[in-house]
């Protein structure tokens, strides 16, 4: 019998000591609790629908769409689907107080002293609690929602104690709405540059975060989106769309909307949602803090070339100076990088003046791109056209003079030719690029990063502006120019790029900072670190910036090197075409006599 005594003497204490804490958290509760409660919501009409489902719908989804949030912004520091590269110094992550956020509950409790403690706290002080009423018309749902504890919008404004849904196609959605409701309304009452963001523009973004989240995917996928999903993407952009001319623009709107638009597949993507996307993207990057003194034609221009800049290439490769917001993507493959540079060199013509770019992809054997081979041929200076490899004309490492045509793609600018060089030594630091064959799905290379090795010079059709915040000044030196695939589809006449017919092939099209002197260029994927194309032409769409055009490289070019590897011996030579008149494809530039300035003429570089 003494034995049990202290036995319930320790049980009673537990008990006491239990009821103290349930005591002590209720009185925080009464004085300090920040809780959201979900109440009762009378469904009218809407089958299947319970008052209780309806409410934890709401809590299930403001507690997803916090995740979401959340899941989105760690986006910047990875290789996915978000574009990270136009997250600009001094460009705040998104600005809603995720601590704001949490906090929903349902009222539904089981029985218990805590049940007992909200009865009676309910009676005598009304908990923050939201009701409202369900109806379903016509297929539509709609929700009228009462919440007399709202909180009042920090920096003065009406707190949302009542309030109507729109219209949704079902009852997850109108869940949806409400619950971005109570998100805004609390994240508003703590931050003022919430509070000046329209509930229906916060709501907005909210459901295409969670539809991006969904598709990004499948949009990635060999498939891509179905029809349904590609008009609710194209939906979702118009809708984000709407609400740029609002006072206040929440920023990542614009990124959101760019990159639903990459969503789409390539078969349907339009040019002018290409274009769409870089503004978007632009529109982003130009909110930076880092620019907010300059005008708004320079801010623009800055951004542009600090989100797709061309980034030099000295040596050793330590030197190289990656900037920002692209450090984390490039940094970790230097060494690819320095790979490919060393194997990409000028294309100089006749008289010695730089026409563009070729690169090393077999044992003495350069690839460029037509227009470029026709330039350097072509005049009549007596010098041979050669291949300089270094980071500049005047620092060649290695030179070797054009020989004859090993591969011969076609009478069009845009098609590649491959050239023997002569006298060619190999070199152990030099290894020939490598051809990404075959080439993945087109809808996987969508959206990921690339980049060109070029050597871009001055071009008269850009704005100074832009190419001085690009460039510096210092025209004519190797560099890398990183951006990413938007499409990869049919030729540039679908593009618009005036007095260039529409190639036969698909080719694919880029948003990277290119200039006169970069066509013959090697696109380079990033992940893979192999040529997925090379680079012939570019058109600058005015304040959107550039787009950068390549092709990929066709089965036959690849066959040919397949039987240099077989015999490596010996090189099978093509006939050499007719001499055709020089073009004014990007990059391609007609030699000319040093003591006349440089002059472009025609649409491309």
């Amino acid at each position: 019998m003494l034995a049990t005594v202290p036995i319930a003497k320790i049980v009673y204490s537990l008990l006491l000591f239990l009821l103290t804490v349930v005591f002590v958290r209720e009185l925080g509760t009464i004085w300090f609790d920040k809780r959201i409660f979900v109440g009762n919501f009378d469904v009218a009409g809407a089958t299947g629908v319970e008052s209780r489902a309806f409410a934890t719908q709401v809590v299930a989804s403001q507690r997803v769409f916090a995740n979401q949030i959340e899941v989105y912004q760690e986006q910047r520091d990875d290789e996915s689907a978000a574009d990270i590269t136009y997250a600009l110094p001094g460009l705040m992550p998104i600005n809603v107080p995720t601590e704001a956020l949490p906090g929903v509950e349902v009222t539904y409790q089981s029985v218990n002293f805590t049940q007992i403690f909200t009865a009676l706290r309910k009676k005598m002080l009304s908990p923050n609690e939201v009701t409202g009423v369900v109806t379903a018309k016509g297929g539509l749902f709609q929700v009228a929602v009462e919440w007399p504890e709202a909180p009042a919008p920090k920096g003065g404004g009406a707190p949302l104690t009542r309030f109507l849904t729109p219209p949704a196609r079902s009852v997850e959605a109108a869940a949806d709405y409400v619950s971005c409701s109570l998100s805004w309304a609390n994240a508003a009452s703590r931050d003022e540059q919430v509070a000046r963001w329209s509930r229906a523009q916060f709501c907005d973004w909210s459901g295409a975060l969670s539809d991006f989240m969904a598709l990004a995917s499948k949009a990635n996928s060999a498939d891509g989106l179905d029809e349904p999903d590609t008009k609710n993407v194209r939906w979702r952009a118009a809708q984000l769309r709407s609400h740029y001319g609002d006072p206040h623009v929440f920023a990542e709107l614009y990124r959101l909307r760019a990159d639903l638009l990459d969503l789409l597949p390539e078969a349907s993507k339009s040019v002018a949602e290409l274009v769409d996307a870089q503004e978007d993207r632009l529109s982003y990057a130009m909110l930076s803090d880092s620019l907010k003194n300059l005008d708004p034609e320079k801010k623009r221009f800055a951004a542009l070339a600090l989100a797709r800049p061309a980034i030099r290439l000295p040596e050793p490769p330590e030197a190289v100076k990656y900037p920002e917001n692209w450090k984390a993507l490039l940094s970790p493959r230097m060494a690819e990088i320095h790979a490919a540079a060393n194997a990409t060199g000028l294309i100089l013509g006749r008289g010695g003046d730089p026409v563009g770019a070729g690169f090393i992809i077999g044992r003495g054997l350069v690839m460029t791109t037509r227009s470029v081979y026709q330039v350097a041929t072509n005049g009549s200076a007596a010098g041979q056209p050669a291949l300089c490899l270094g980071a500049t004309a005047p620092t060649c490492k290695a030179r070797y003079d054009l020989a004859e045509l090993v591969f011969d793609g076609g009478a069009q600018p845009g098609n590649l030719v491959i050239v023997a060089l002569k006298d060619y030594r190999p070199d152990p630091e030099m290894v020939p690029l490598a051809i990404q064959n075959p080439l993945p799905a087109p809808n996987s290379l969508s959206g990921s990063y690339c980049y060109l090795i070029g050597f871009p010079m001055r071009d008269a059709r850009m704005p100074p502006e832009f190419q001085n915040r690009l460039l510096g000044g210092r025209f004519g030196e190797r560099r890398i120019m990183p951006g990413r695939v938007l499409a990869f589809g049919p030729g540039m006449g679908d593009a618009g790029l005036e007095g260039i017919a529409s190639i036969a092939m698909s080719e694919f099209t880029t948003d990277i900072s290119t200039s006169a002197g970069t066509s013959g260029a090697p696109l380079v994927d990033l992940k893979s670190g192999k040529v997925i194309g090379v680079h012939y032409a570019g058109i600058w769409r005015g304040e959107r910036g550039k787009f950068a055009y390549s092709v990929p490289i066709p089965p036959e070019a690849i066959a040919v090197l397949d039987r240099q590897r077989a015999a490596a011996s010996s090189v099978q030579a093509l006939p050499s075409p007719q001499p055709a008149p020089p073009t004014t494809t990007e990059g391609a530039r007609r030699p000319r006599a040093r003591s006349k300035p440089e002059r472009h003429t025609g649409p491309l570089e």
